[in-house]
């Protein structure tokens, strides 16, 4: 498979993707959120320093009761990641926050790793960056607008 990149500096940011031509044209197809990710993303040192997130049980079962009964585990693992992310400080959130978060509730996922597998290829969260042993996510205008279609009442 032939090897591809793409280099941009915005601003006083640099973004460069390496990798086969697939991988290379679907960031491409994401060049909005790349751009924002830049603009807004955490720096590295604030992404290695991303705290872990301990929320109460109570506030995410009454977050949970927003949406639909009958959520499917790639559902469940969004409107975690969701809540998550409005909680941390960096707004962001990590698979295994999503997976510990969703265990400490007495909801287990089939394969959690493969649903935010499928969150990303459905682009509903995409990839900030990385800290020492994690991926670093964040709910994309596509997740935001799968969770209202998700809510039991429109928000707002």
């Amino acid at each position: 498979m032939a090897k591809a990149s793409i280099r941009m500096n915005v601003r006083t940011g640099e973004i460069e993707i390496k990798g086969s031509e697939e991988f290379v044209r679907e960031q491409m197809e994401q060049l909005d959120d790349l751009v924002d990710r830049v603009r807004s993303g955490p720096s590295q040192a604030a992404a290695a320093e991303w705290p872990q997130l301990q929320p109460e049980d109570d506030a995410f079962g009454e977050w949970l009761y927003q949406f639909h009964d009958d959520l499917k585990d790639v559902d469940k693992a969004l409107v975690a990641g969701k809540y998550i992310q409005e909680k941390s400080q960096e707004r962001v959130f990590k698979s295994s926050a999503v997976d510990d978060l969703l265990k400490d509730n007495g909801i287990r996922l089939t394969n959690p790793y493969r649903a935010i597998s499928v969150l990303q290829k459905k682009k509903y969260i995409i990839t900030i960056g990385k800290d020492s042993h994690s991926k670093l996510y964040k709910i994309s205008r596509e997740g935001e607008q799968q969770l209202e279609s998700l809510a039991r009442t429109p928000p707002g």
